[in-house]
């Protein structure tokens, strides 16, 4: 079956690229979300248009992998159109709602607009190497992913993400309500910052009261699985065929 694979804000489809060396018998489709890499902005950030925008690419039953950003869609694919989200693997997303660590509406969009503002660099050297700094693990793919996120514009080095986009996602993020589903789910859930995991249990008990047939996977990362630790991940996928 073919998995469609979907980024969190401020990333690109280059976030799946590991996913898709280390499973190269699977069929993997990876998107840039509106507004971020080679994807153009939407006319309307809403989820509906979003769900729409996906519908347009996905034709048949698949697997849908989101990581954040990309799990709070794919759960509204698939109450739109369950026939074609045959199963859903869901990145460190869906299940934790800002509203969980105390933060409001205006402070979760004055945060996406400080990131977008600190994301910002005097060449793609300087990004690498501060991408790096924060880095658990680093490799050639991992490199090449900065030069997928950032674009040279106005003297300096920063997201193709703009702020504009960023806010308009930050606010169908907190506006997501969970859906009740049918199909099969499963939850890879981060284990740090250890500080929030009261927080990750609270949220994974709710997500769990709505949508029983999940089944949750630990993983020993921060919130970006993926990137720190893609083999785990795909060696759970591998066995969804």
């Amino acid at each position: 079956m073919k998995l469609v694979c979907l980024h969190g804000l401020g990333s690109t489809k280059h976030y799946f690229k590991e996913l898709q060396q280390l499973l190269p018998n699977e069929d993997i489709e990876a998107y840039d979300l509106p507004g971020h890499g080679e994807e153009e902005e939407l006319a309307d950030f809403t989820m509906e248009e979003l769900v729409a925008w996906l519908h347009h690419k996905v034709t048949e039953p698949v697997m849908l992998v989101g990581h954040s950003l990309g799990a709070i869609i794919c759960l509204a694919y698939a109450q739109r159109f369950p026939k074609n989200a045959a199963h859903l693997v869901l990145l460190d997303g869906g299940y934790l709602q800002s509203a969980d660590f105390g933060v409001s509406l205006e402070q979760e969009i004055e945060g996406a607009r400080q990131f977008i503002a600190q994301m910002q660099f005097p060449t793609f050297e300087a990004a690498v190497e501060a991408e790096k700094e924060e880095a658990l693990r680093w490799n050639d793919v991992l490199e090449e992913a900065v030069f997928q996120r950032f674009h040279h514009t106005d003297g300096h080095v920063q997201l193709k993400v703009s702020e504009k986009t960023a806010v308009a996602y930050t606010k169908i993020s907190n506006q997501f309500k969970l859906p009740a589903l049918t199909q099969s789910i499963t939850l890879f859930i981060a284990t740090q910052p250890i500080e929030a995991e009261q927080v990750r249990q609270k949220a994974m008990q709710r997500f769990m009261t709505t949508l029983p047939q999940t089944n949750c996977i630990r993983v020993d990362t921060g919130h970006d699985v993926l990137t720190e630790n893609p083999f785990d991940i795909a060696n759970q996928l591998g066995g969804y065929k």
